[in-house]
């Protein structure tokens, strides 16, 4: 007896993206101590394109409106987004200035897009010369991510949809760092806290589909350390350390400790490079209340660079040097054992300047 065998669903989807943009920036050195920076920026955005297709009628599914069409081809197309424009228009002044061993900079942001709300961003910072080496800096500062387009306006597909009632995400940032410069040597160590509002993360916008939503607030803090060494012959050594005393809430998928190193070595017209960056364990999302647990792991990269001539140059670089088998985070439950990475891989690179 032959029984029909329903193949499984296929698809695909097509974004194109159209931007446009006109900005004008100034700077007036309004005396030997003082300055101003001002100006403004126009911008656009439009999703030319946002078409899907499948082996199946779309719709007619999600519809559960039975018997479906079957296509063999994946050729049944469907519009998938909203295909919209996104105007957006900003502008910005800073003043600089110094007294004694103190440099001040006070300014602000603003910016405005459509059906969102209006942003003013500031912007506070002192600086202290204490010596010939040492500087000590207090900082403060917002910023803020409008959501994409695509976020906004995606169509309710199979497993994923766009949200319309997204808010723009701000972030307030207050920095003390303490930098020393020598000669030969330059070392900072950075306190941070971070206080996010309306941060837009993965969740659920309906029942049974994911997208982008607009959480709860959050904060998070830590330190950050870097160091520069100017060894001998044309050696350079450059490490970076970060930790999260307090990670916000949703940010399960990064690392609570971050650390770099990296090596320089100029010889004549080669330089190469070896780096290797290091991720504490992390977490990716399961189908349960649960997250899976990334072990954490360090990542090697080689990168030998050659000056032909002046103007033209080779860049050879050569990723997971040791062809670790590793997993970063996934952003949603179907992969619950994470998202494996590129085994040894490597990238060719000719630059040429005319």
């Amino acid at each position: 007896m032959n029984r029909a065998v329903t193949p499984p669903l296929f698809g695909y989807g097509v974004f194109e993206d159209f931007r446009a943009a006109l900005a004008l920036h100034n700077n007036w050195q309004a005396t030997q101590e003082s300055s101003v920076q001002f100006g403004f920026e126009w911008q656009i955005n439009k999703e030319q394109r946002a078409e899907g297709f499948t082996n199946y009628d779309l719709p007619a599914l999600l519809k559960q409106n039975y018997p479906i069409q079957h296509y063999p081809n994946v050729d049944y197309k469907t519009q998938i987004g909203g295909e919209t424009s996104q105007p957006f228009i900003g502008a910005y002044a800073q003043y600089q200035t110094s007294f004694a061993k103190i440099n001040w900079v006070i300014g602000g942001r603003f910016n405005r897009y459509p059906d969102l709300k209006t942003q003013f961003t500031p912007r506070l910072g002192e600086v202290y010369l204490a010596n010939n080496h040492w500087q000590y800096k207090l900082l403060y500062s917002e910023a803020f991510r409008a959501p994409e387009l695509s976020e906004l306006t995606l169509f309710s597909g199979i497993t994923r949809s766009g949200n319309a009632n997204l808010e723009s995400e701000s972030i307030k940032t207050t920095d003390f760092i303490a930098q020393f410069t020598g000669e030969q040597l330059l070392f900072s160590v950075d306190l941070f806290y971070n206080h996010f509002s309306d941060p837009i993360i993965n969740g659920l916008v309906s029942e049974n589909l994911a997208g982008q939503v607009s959480s709860t607030v959050q904060y998070g803090h830590g330190i950050e350390t870097e160091l520069v060494w100017e060894l001998h012959n044309n050696i350079k050594l450059r490490t970076t350390a970060t930790y999260f005393t307090k990670r916000p809430i949703s940010a399960f998928r990064d690392s609570k400790t971050l650390a770099s190193i990296q090596l320089e070595h100029s010889l004549n017209n080669l330089t190469y490079q070896l780096s290797a960056t290091y991720r504490s364990k992390r977490e990716t999302p399961t189908s349960t209340e649960l997250n899976n647990k990334i072990a954490g792991f360090w990542y090697l990269r080689a990168y030998p660079h050659y000056q032909l001539n002046p103007k033209l140059s080779l860049k050879f670089g050569i990723n997971n040097l040791l062809d670790d088998t590793l997993y970063n985070p996934s952003t949603v439950s179907a992969h619950p054992t994470g998202i494996p990475l590129k085994g040894r891989n490597g990238t060719l690179e000719l630059t040429w300047q005319f």
